[in-house]
């Protein structure tokens, strides 16, 4: 548990399902097994959780521009967003 990082529990289930899969190698395989799958596992969630930040990318924000801006301009709105 401790070396692992895995509770108890699941290093007791990793075991049988080895042994229950692959006998005696299949008990030698299963906790390493497990632990990487945890690790894959957290990997995804933390990168999940990166990609759901409520602050926007540098690269999505946008100017707004109010409907006295545009039309003081002359310009129309496709015409201003092509020149940014």
């Amino acid at each position: 548990g401790s070396v692992t990082g895995l509770n108890p529990f699941w290093v007791f289930m990793a075991i049988l399902a080895g042994a229950r899969v692959g006998g005696l190698l299949g008990v030698v395989v299963s906790v390493p097994t497990a632990v990487v799958l945890k690790e894959a596992l957290l990997s995804v969630r933390s990168v999940r959780q990166s990609n759901l930040s409520p602050v926007p990318n540098q690269d999505t924000i946008s100017t707004v521009l109010t409907p006295q801006e545009v039309s003081s301009s002359g310009q129309t709105p496709q015409s201003l967003a092509v020149e940014q």
